[in-house]
């Protein structure tokens, strides 16, 4: 070979080499290229889950505020929402042929066995179930009351009880046990106190001797159950646990939100007993068919209770009530009517009226329901901070002023969660009368504080794919003590896990 072609033979073999380098490359490239192109559509697949997870979690919340708009009476029909699986156990939200494509939402709660949630149920919490912190100062002028409601908390310190007060009270003069600016202004940093309602229950986390522990007990993803990860030993120290009562910390006995609306079952406005024109007052009193107590509600208004010894008569001996009189007393709660006496001029002469709703427990049983759910003493559309005397825990109804350990363990005994036709009357905290728990005089002095059913719930819900895939968990607080619910908190805690295995959640099919 001479060197001419010997030197074209060269040639050709760089070429060739250049040729496959160049291809090699590309090939790499093109791996790469693919490899990331794979990378993004997984992603771009991930995050579509995601928000269709997160979309589920959402229809959730509009299926409840959908069930709150019912009266209380469908509500009820459709199963209510203490624990209806039917309703908001594994509700489908997206359809597919296998679990893997399939997309739902589960709403869930802690079932409480006395104290200590033992297991799930699938609904709401009744906000009322909790201490409600803004709404305490306004309900006891009395300090060493407010301290009480308090002190009932499991783990609580006389010292944290005060600080919190002294948190929420609008003055800079520290309690007995507590800490006001003085005190806040050598921590690092310093820091005020509110003096004023708090915003979010986590807010306490300021308050001088409040801990995340004390805050949010042992339930570190925040499931309503203590895991078999979750230990114990995070607990704060000398708190016993053994009924489950400090699972969730303090964060399951307090709230601020907490509320009842003053209407019907039916969501038609009550009739205030106490309101300004007699004549309408009187109209629609016998529009609810109690002419009788129309009577006595117009002259009770006029003449105030009656202790005089003068004949006993019924409202129907006096006739129609005389319009032209003012009104100088009023009713301090619905229960005034139960056993009273007011007086009336008849010929000249003074009669004793007695009340046509009698002290007698029998009777009260069939009126006082209609009484309860009618009938109002105040122009406040919403009731704030009363306490579900039919969900709260054990430990919160010992801290209600006259509700002593006897009659506690009573009323755990019997209760229902829900209103149920077992109990009549059991809507209203006015069975714990009608069961003889209490008497008239000691329910008189708790009904400022107690209620049945509030309007105000938590719901935690999950919405996720059937079989894998992501979960999205958030936590929602909706009003519905109007005539539209709305929405008053909304949090975000998948970061916290799914909490849930998928058969608690509801995966069924192949």
């Amino acid at each position: 070979m001479n060197r001419r072609s010997k030197h074209r033979c060269n040639r050709r073999a760089l070429a060739l080499i250049i040729v496959l380098v160049v291809v090699t490359l590309l090939s790499l490239a093109s791996y790469t290229f693919t490899d990331m192109m794979l990378a993004e559509y997984q992603a771009a697949d991930a995050h579509g889950q995601a928000l269709q997870a997160r979309a589920a979690s959402d229809s959730a919340v509009e299926k409840l505020m959908v069930l709150l708009k019912l009266d209380k009476e469908s509500l009820r029909d459709r199963g209510g929402l203490y624990n209806n699986p039917a309703e908001l156990q594994g509700i489908p939200v997206v359809d597919g042929a296998t679990a893997g494509e399939r997309v739902k939402f589960t709403v869930l709660a802690p079932l409480y066995e006395q104290d200590a949630p033992t297991t799930l149920r699938y609904g709401v919490e009744d906000e009322s179930m909790r201490l409600n912190l803004n709404a305490l100062i306004a309900q006891h002028e009395d300090e060493t009351e407010q301290r009480t409601r308090l002190m009932s908390v499991p783990g609580m310190s006389e010292e944290v009880a005060d600080s919190i007060l002294d948190w929420l009270d609008e003055d800079d003069e520290a309690r007995e046990f507590g800490a006001e600016v003085d005190t806040y202004s050598g921590f690092s940093p310093p820091r005020a106190p509110k003096n004023g309602p708090l915003d979010t229950v986590e807010e306490l986390l300021l308050v001088q001797g409040v801990t995340p522990q004390l805050l949010f007990g042992a339930d570190a993803n925040r499931n309503g159950l203590v895991d078999a990860d979750e230990q114990l030993a995070m607990l704060p120290e000398g708190i016993d646990n053994a009924d489950g009562s400090f699972d969730r910390g303090w964060s399951g006995y307090f709230t601020l939100y907490s509320g009842e609306g003053n209407t019907q079952a039916s969501g038609a406005p009550k009739v205030n007993i106490n309101g300004d024109d007699l004549e309408t007052l009187y109209s629609d009193l016998q529009a609810l068919g109690q002419a009788d107590l129309a009577t006595f509600v117009i002259l009770y208004r006029q003449s105030g209770a009656y202790t005089g010894s003068g004949a006993a008569s019924t409202p129907a001996a006096v006739g129609a009530p005389d319009f032209t009189k003012q009104a100088r007393y009023t009713f301090s709660t619905v229960l005034d009517l139960i056993g009273s006496r007011t007086s009336a001029t008849v010929q000249g002469s003074t009669l004793a009226i007695d009340s046509p709703i009698k002290n007698d427990p029998f009777q009260l049983g069939t009126q006082l329901p209609l009484i309860m759910d009618t009938l109002t003493t105040s122009t406040a559309t919403v009731a704030r901070g009363k306490l579900n005397v039919n969900q709260a825990p054990r430990a919160l109804l010992l801290g209600v002023p006259g509700l002593t350990e006897e009659k506690v363990d009573q009323i755990l005994a019997i209760r229902y969660p829900e209103p149920s036709e077992e109990m009549p009357g059991s809507e209203y905290p006015t069975w714990l009368l009608t069961q003889s728990i209490l008497t008239l005089d000691e329910m008189k002095a708790v009904f400022p504080l107690l209620t049945a059913q509030g309007g105000v719930y938590r719901a935690q819900i999950v919405g996720y794919y059937e079989q894998s895939g992501p979960a999205a968990r958030v936590e929602v607080v909706i009003d519905a003590t109007g005539t539209t619910p709305r929405r008053l908190l909304w949090r975000e805690i998948t970061h916290l896990g799914r909490g849930f295995p998928n058969e608690t959640l509801g995966s069924f099919g192949p």
